[in-house]
């Protein structure tokens, strides 16, 4: 009788009590893993946004987030996030070195653009929202995507004409040779050969889209001589110096 009183009295209560501690010891571990996986991919995704893929200097503005700068020519460079917008008017131009790491300093591959147009920034992606311009691109042979509301381009190094309007983009290859996709239909586009894709149709172009006759007083500098005379070297040559410190 004794031990069965030690047993109940004694013994019991201490394996309950054992076992309870356990239990929510086991618990509150799952719940600091837990909190530390979500702050983890919070900062993960806010790291995302702010990488840095690139940088660009020339003429033209920077819209990263709420922040507008300009781009100046006196500016040895600017740093580029992910999801940079970059503004030109009609005959700016730029230079995008773009990198594959967060130092833009190993940058290997360059595009020339002239405007205007508005384009989007992303890691090896470029969204053309309006207008379009020229695009020369210096890839050493890594791909690239361009993206436009009605279609979308593979490219590894060539001059395109683009021009994006409502409800329509239009691409001229000057240079080289693009694969292209557009809904479920898939092509090749081969030097001076163009598209003019729409949301429901598709048509041959015979001449660029940026083609503006010379004798146009306005537009002396805009025919489509000027426009092909983008360089296609495949040298990229970095800035040593940048703002915001490479």
């Amino acid at each position: 009788m004794k031990n069965d009183s030690f047993w109940k009295i004694v013994v019991l209560p201490l394996l309950v009590f054992f076992f309870l501690v356990v239990f929510v010891g086991c618990n509150n571990g799952k719940s600091t893993s837990s909190i530390s996986q979500k702050k983890t991919g919070t900062i993960s995704e806010k790291e995302s946004k702010q990488k840095t893929v690139g940088m660009i200097r020339g003429n033209g503005k920077l819209v990263n987030g709420s922040k507008v700068e300009n781009i100046s020519p006196d500016l040895p460079g600017i740093q580029l996030q992910a999801e940079s917008q970059v503004i030109l008017d009609s005959g700016q131009t730029c230079e995008l070195f773009l990198c594959d790491s967060d130092r833009p300093s190993e940058a290997k591959r360059k595009i020339n653009i002239r405007g205007p147009g508005k384009y989007r920034i992303g890691n090896n992606e470029i969204f053309i929202s309006k207008n379009g311009g020229v695009l020369a691109f210096h890839l050493n042979g890594k791909g690239l995507k361009v993206s436009m509301p009605c279609a979308v381009l593979g490219i590894r190094g060539t001059v395109l004409h683009i021009k994006v309007s409502e409800g329509n983009d239009q691409v001229w290859v000057e240079h080289g040779e693009i694969e292209w996709q557009s809904r479920d239909e898939k092509g090749l586009l081969k030097t001076h050969e163009g598209i003019k894709f729409s949301e429901k149709t598709r048509e041959g172009l015979s001449q660029s889209p940026l083609a503006v006759s010379s004798s146009d007083p306005g537009n002396s500098n805009t025919n489509s001589e000027t426009h092909s005379s983008m360089s296609t070297s495949t040298d990229v040559v970095v800035p040593s110096e940048a703002k915001n410190s490479f």
